[in-house]
């Protein structure tokens, strides 16, 4: 199915289901966890073409993970008050851990066949090979890592700002997503794949926008963050605390 698709109804999905995903996260993660034993099993079978393009593609490719995880990385960007932080900024955390499972059908999928690769036959010399398996190692310990971290029972036995700063290797995970996924489809796109080529402007539009709008929320806050200390400062010279 065309990735445009998929990333969309999954939006969609999630803005509609979004007080049930708050309400029973434990739901959502068992269906994730459902749709993840069945990706393995599929793998095993003959299965019909609808359940391949509508199902398996998808999830090997990891496009409903990543629909999820593009809801995450924007609402991280409403840091003032708006109906899209109190729609989406409460689940952020449900989200991040439906997002993982289903994430490690596409770890399944291609990061093991490449590790068997290596051993057993010789590897794919193409950089964009190497670069997307090197991409993809470092990609599975920072969704490993992140993923962990955001149940409950992991947090409360961290400090918060050991939490915060583990927290803030998701800004490299979402920049090697964009890297990882521009090395594995850079040569068919540059093959003549039109899916490949409209999934890298797709992504390369998602990612671009998001890493500008972060750059631009982070130097807003800060320097309000500053104006807030002068003021501060100015109370305190003014007797006014």
């Amino acid at each position: 199915m065309n990735t445009l698709i998929v990333i969309a109804l999954t939006i969609l999905v999630i803005v509609l289901l979004h007080k049930q995903i708050k309400q029973h996260p434990y739901v959502f993660y068992g269906l994730a966890c459902a749709m993840f034993v069945a990706f393995v099993l599929g793998q095993l079978f003959y299965l019909p073409k609808a359940v391949n393009v509508f199902f398996m593609t998808p999830m090997r490719r990891a496009t409903i993970a990543m629909g999820i995880f593009f809801v995450v990385m924007y609402a991280g960007l409403f840091t003032k008050p708006s109906r899209a932080k109190r729609l989406l900024k409460p689940m952020r955390k449900e989200l991040s851990i439906i997002a993982g499972i289903l994430a490690f059908a596409h770890v399944y999928a291609y990061n093991f066949n490449y590790f068997t690769r290596i051993f057993v036959d010789k590897l794919n010399p193409l950089i964009s090979f190497k670069l997307a398996l090197f991409t993809g190692v470092i990609l599975t310990i920072l969704l490993i890592l992140l993923w962990l971290t955001s149940f409950n029972f992991i947090k409360r036995k961290m400090t918060r700002q050991r939490w915060k700063a583990i927290q803030k290797w998701s800004y490299l995970f979402y920049a090697l997503i964009f890297v990882h996924v521009l090395a594995i489809l850079m040569q068919p796109a540059l093959s003549g794949g039109r899916e490949a080529q409209i999934t890298i402007a797709l992504y390369s539009l998602i990612f671009i926008i998001y890493f500008v709008a972060r750059i631009a929320v982070y130097k807003r806050d800060k320097r309000e963050h500053i104006e807030e200390d002068d003021a501060y400062a100015k109370d305190l010279e003014k007797g006014f605390i």
